[in-house]
């Protein structure tokens, strides 16, 4: 049975103050407990399992996924090779997105014409769809180890003491929503051997006592040429989104009673298009809004249960940074959750009533709001979309200077450590709370961000332990934050968290000593590798291809072939300078050999294992 809640998140907390204690219950021992359910929680599960290993996952909404479900923003922001360049898991995932549709509806011509079929046909996602799909999918991929019960995902549960020492949680109690007329609840006590942080705020980080940072830091801390130049800031962090959907139904009128606060945000002129058009125009400059992260184009389906076109809104207009959730108590955040639902339905007010139409006049009434769709009785999603959260104080901190790298190569900084990679095309910093602020260095908006790496280092806290940074709380600052925050990233840090806590179980280490060892960081690099993780950016190697794991680890031993080309071109021929670059590794290739030739060769050599 699943719960409807309210779409506060932090309803679970009312509703437990003031209740009688749970029953005791026993405890129970789990491998790798997962604290939160974000998107990283999901590839951390799959990892943690694969590799063997007792999971649990705690979420305190009904649905797992983060991003992807419970924030409603399933139109994830992705790189342009996403179609071949992701981890294997991932990849996964977007094939099940697509069958949930391509199996479950009638496509039109122009949806069988796709060469990679987007269900909402957005401009800004390559692949956006309803969040319902995508739980859909986290479900199918998860199944295979909820049914042999090495994982078990609690949700509707709130974490409500932790027991820890010297970084290292021994054990963790959560109560459970079961039922809540009468309200029901159930108790949770878990001794976790090691603890992955997949929550929205990143709050266990600071129940555990794990040393974090939060939002702005100076330009005097990081050396940054767009952070902050004045001092650090806790309270300067992004503004979140508390997203919703609508329907547009041609010929009807669904406009919503007017919200409380809507006159006081319109008078703050928060409501605009920004200068893009509705719908099509002719000649206009900007695509059209309606399109930007539409979830279902009715366009490309031929088929009655999805008569019209629906679309998340997540636009400048709904981007509360009024004050900060994440330092709030629980009561001042429930009240901030409220201001931000009220300036989104107030968005939609304005969109039905006020918004220029682009024909002349003004309002589209033909909006509808779509509760279905987001899973809650009034239209917003069940968690606010955020952007940051707390960030562990980490064995490596990613700067920008990481991520823009002004040499000539085309790669960000190359970790020597990598577990992962990421792009997106800038470093997308929204605005933050208590702007204006004198931040005159740094440049509204975004700036240019080259592929980069996730380094081994920015999972593991700087003081050691056995909690595990497992999606955007790595240790990142505030501006890097803008480029590892996005689906794909988020994912992979999830993913490789999950097998590096199964590999330090597995080797009797920790993930310091990992770490601080070549050997060991090697080892777990190619166990990644082998589960079909890119570490290393090539643009034309995805984890099918034969030469995927020679290349990868050969690049992370000897350094790219090529520095200057993103592309590893596995049927070039080797050159004078890629032989010299592969050294011992290149003396008994043939003079015909290829790129391809020497990635296997150094693999058949140990390479890769």
């Amino acid at each position: 049975m699943e719960l409807t809640l309210k779409p506060f998140y932090l309803i679970l907390l009312a509703l437990l103050a003031g209740t009688s204690p749970s029953p005791a219950a026993d405890p129970f021992e789990v491998d790798v407990l997962i604290v939160g359910g974000g998107t990283g929680s999901v590839p951390a599960a799959l990892a943690a399992t694969r590799n063997g290993r007792s999971v649990v996952i705690l979420e305190e909404t009904p649905w797992i996924g983060g991003q992807l479900t419970s924030q409603g923003l399933s139109c994830p922001d992705e790189h342009g090779q996403i179609e071949t360049v992701s981890t294997s898991s991932y990849s996964a995932y977007r094939r099940l997105v697509r069958d949930y549709y391509t199996l479950g509806y009638r496509l039109s011509e122009a949806g069988r014409d796709q060469k990679f079929f987007n269900p909402g046909d957005a401009w800004v996602s390559r692949l956006a769809h309803e969040p319902r799909a995508a739980l859909a999918a986290i479900n199918q991929l998860l199944r295979p180890a909820t049914d042999a019960g090495t994982l078990r995902v609690y949700t509707n549960t709130v974490v409500t003491r932790v027991t820890a020492s010297a970084g290292v949680v021994s054990e963790v109690t959560a109560e459970r929503v079961i039922a809540t007329d009468p309200l029901t609840k159930e108790l949770l006590v878990i001794r976790p051997r090691y603890v992955i942080e997949a929550t929205l705020l990143g709050d266990f980080l600071e129940m555990a006592g794990v040393p974090f940072s939060v939002g702005l830091e100076s330009q005097a801390q990081t050396g940054e040429p767009h952070a902050y130049p004045g001092e650090p800031d806790p309270r300067g962090v992004q503004g979140f989104t508390q997203c919703f959907a609508v329907e547009f139904r041609p010929g009807e009128s669904h406009v919503i009673a007017k919200p409380a606060m809507y006159e006081s945000f319109l008078k703050q002129k928060r409501y605009s298009l920004n200068g893009f058009p509705f719908f099509s125009v002719p000649g206009a400059k900007n695509p059209p809004f309606w399109t930007y992260r539409r979830m279902i184009s009715t366009a490309l389906f031929d088929d009655a249960r999805l008569p019209n076109d629906v679309v998340v809104m997540n636009w400048g207009s709904n981007d509360y940074h009024d004050r900060d959730l994440i330092g709030a108590t629980p009561a001042e955040r429930l009240e901030i959750l409220d201001e931000a639902k009220q300036l989104s339905l107030g968005f939609l007010y304005w969109l039905q009533t006020e918004c220029p139409r682009d024909e002349g006049g003004k309002g589209y009434p033909e909006l509808m709001l779509r509760p279905d769709v987001m899973g809650t009785t009034d239209g917003v999603a069940m968690m606010p979309y955020i952007r940051e959260s707390r960030r562990i104080k980490a064995r490596t901190t990613v700067v920008e200077q990481d991520l823009h790298n002004t040499s000539p190569l085309v790669r960000a900084r190359l970790f020597d450590d990598s577990v992962g990679i990421g792009e997106y095309y800038v470093i997308d910093l929204h605005q933050i709370v208590g702007e204006p602020r004198p931040l005159t260095v740094r440049p509204k908006g975004a700036f240019t961000a080259k592929p980069f790496q996730i380094p081994l280092g920015a999972l593991i806290p700087a003081g050691g332990g056995n909690v595990l940074a497992g999606q955007k709380n790595l240790g990142v600052t505030h501006v890097a934050n803008g480029a590892y925050r996005m689906h794909p990233t988020e994912w992979n840090t999830g993913e490789a968290a999950g097998t590096l806590a199964a590999f330090c179980l597995e080797n009797s280490v920790t993930p310091t000593e990992v770490h601080q060892s070549k050997p060991l960081t090697r080892q777990l690099q190619k166990r990644l590798v082998k589960q079909g993780v890119p570490i290393f950016w090539y643009a034309d190697l995805n984890p099918a291809t034969p030469e995927f794991a020679g290349a990868q680890m050969l690049a992370m031993e000897q350094g790219p072939i090529n520095p200057k080309s993103i592309s590893f071109s596995a049927g070039a021929k080797l050159t004078p300078a890629d032989r010299n670059l592969l050294g011992p590794q290149a003396k008994d290739l043939p003079t015909t050999a290829t790129r391809r030739d020497a990635a296997k060769k150094f693999e058949e050599m140990g390479g890769v294992k």
